[in-house]
């Protein structure tokens, strides 16, 4: 039977409203707040590592990392299971196990610990990025990340790449002369900031014409850069170290214990590092190619390069063997040198000028000339352009000036197009050239 509804109970519901949206939204603002800053600076305990972290690495990794520590319990269980497979078997009444059976515990053991370990080289590398990226720099560019002069280098990941170098105020000076001015501009193309940290002087004297970073707290930098050279190798790891001996040339043989850096991508993770002076030509090719970049062809307005520039891939094109040789100063490169000794092939111009060989339809834009503070060196840049698909490569040539003429010394090329790692790294002397392939690949 149907329960009796008066028309005085019909009338209430229908009067009935919903509570307001206001007491609908007071009753939900219990709800968390999305972690913030502080939150992931603070330290946890981590059981498989045995130490503490800071949340942001947990949390990075764990997004980057989900299967991993599933590995490491499971190998960790089997390593328990088969040593104490005599103490299982007769609590639960089965029969004994085979005795060969705790031995297997060993190789599990082993497997447990491998992963344990990569998992707690990858935490450190995780770690110390974090740490990095609380630090703060001076950008000397005219626009800088949010309008600000100062910023974090968190506040660049997504917008700038960075590359960070620490070395006696000397070694710098030498850097930013020999290869921050003449690829400044390639820098920019490929969205980089450099930030310099004297190991030995709270200033130096620096290079006019780049827009290179200065550390806002300099002691803390050098704090960051003590820890990380202090620490095992697992930091930058995973990529090409991209270092040189240009620029760490010296007597003092404590330069080579307190030089290093680090490249950082736009995700703020470590791309490169070394206990030496960048190579900036081989970071570009391998790490940095160019974002913002118009290639061979393209309209530019950039300075002249040096007439013996455009004579040198005049005699390349051409095949021009004389005026090759006329064009290069009777001095050994120490890069090529480097490759040689490594047991690397030079092959001589003889052979790369012939005529199955050249590249004779070789396009060459974008020229650009840095000189020397004292008149005595100078440095040319250039695209090359060796098709019609795009393909682009960046040289570097360097000279020196012998009898009121500019001597070539060596030429450097590595690719240089958007969405493009270099492959390979071509350099030459008088005597030839040297191909560098990278062996992931060949």
């Amino acid at each position: 039977d149907a329960l009796p509804i008066s028309p005085l109970s019909v009338s209430r519901c229908r009067r009935w409203k919903p509570p307001p949206v206001a007491f609908a939204l007071k009753k939900n603002t219990n709800l968390k707040p999305p972690p913030s800053s502080s939150f992931l600076s603070k330290a946890e305990f981590d059981l498989l590592s045995l130490r503490s972290w800071r949340r942001e690495t947990l949390f990075r990794y764990s997004t980057a990392n989900q299967s991993e520590p599933l590995r490491i319990f499971i190998f960790l269980t089997l390593t328990l299971c088969f040593l104490f497979s005599f103490a299982i078997a007769d609590a639960v009444g089965a029969p004994p196990p085979e005795p060969v059976l705790p031995l297997a515990s060993v190789g599990t053991f082993g497997l447990f610990w491998r992963e344990r370990s990569r998992r707690t080289r990858r935490l450190l590398r995780l770690e110390r990025e974090c740490l990095v990226a609380d630090l703060s720099i001076i950008a000397r560019r005219n626009v800088v990340v949010g309008g600000q002069r100062e910023t974090t280098v968190r506040s660049l990941r997504k917008e700038r790449r960075l590359v960070a170098v620490a070395a006696p105020a000397e070694v710098l000076a030498r850097v930013e002369a020999g290869q921050l001015l003449p690829l400044r501009r390639r820098l920019e193309a490929a969205k980089v900031d450099v930030v310099l940290v004297a190991t030995d002087a709270p200033f130096f004297k620096r290079t006019k014409g780049t827009s290179v970073c200065d550390p806002a707290d300099p002691d803390a930098w050098r704090r960051a850069f003590d820890e990380l050279l202090s620490a095992d190798p697992a930091w930058g790891s995973g990529g090409s170290s991209g270092g040189s001996e240009e620029g760490n040339k010296t007597d003092d043989d404590a330069v080579a214990t307190t030089t290093a850096f680090f490249a950082l991508g736009f995700d703020g993770r470590s791309c490169a590092s070394a206990a030496t002076v960048p190579n900036f030509l081989e970071l570009l090719g391998a790490n940095f190619p160019p974002l913002n970049f118009q290639g061979a062809g393209a309209p530019v307005d950039a300075e002249p390069g040096l007439p013996e520039q455009a004579a040198f891939y005049d005699a390349l094109t051409n095949g021009d063997l004389a005026k090759m040789e006329t064009l290069f100063g009777q001095v050994d490169d120490a890069d090529v040198d480097a490759v040689l000794d490594a047991g690397g092939r030079l092959d001589p111009w003889t052979s790369q000028l012939r005529d199955d060989n050249r590249p004779s339809t070789l396009v060459v834009t974008d020229a650009d000339v840095a000189f020397a503070d004292d008149g005595l060196s100078a440095t040319t840049t250039a695209v090359e352009a060796t098709d019609d698909q795009g393909k682009t490569l960046l040289a570097v040539q360097r000279w020196t000036r012998q009898d009121d003429h500019w001597r070539l010394l060596s030429h450097a090329t590595v690719p240089f197009a958007p969405n493009v790692a270099a492959g390979a790294l071509l350099r030459c002397d008088h005597r030839g050239c040297v191909l560098l392939v990278n062996a992931r690949q060949q």
